[in-house]
């Protein structure tokens, strides 16, 4: 009886699925904002890069207070932020 209801249940869940159609559109534009952001195409923010795109916005803030702010969110202490973390 388990073998048939197994054959009908899905082998993998499309993570769109697991979204409602504002939160895909809101996923979409944080990605954009954040590949925006990584000037060198790493797919990670480096502080650097978040220096550039706050004095490119006329915000003047030094790299001691970028590190400070972004730091608690680099879990993996690289240095940068990835799109988890940038989240």
């Amino acid at each position: 009886m388990h073998d048939e209801a197994d054959k009908r249940k899905p082998k993998k869940i499309s993570r769109n699925y697991l979204y409602y159609p504002n939160e895909l559109q809101k996923e979409k534009e944080l990605r954009m904002s954040y590949l925006g952001i990584d000037t060198d195409n790493s797919d990670s923010l480096e502080f650097t890069e978040i220096l550039e795109m706050f004095n490119e916005n006329k915000i003047d803030i030094k790299m001691s207070e970028v590190k400070q702010i972004f730091k608690p969110y680099d879990l993996d202490k690289d240095g940068a932020l990835n799109f988890l973390e940038f989240k």
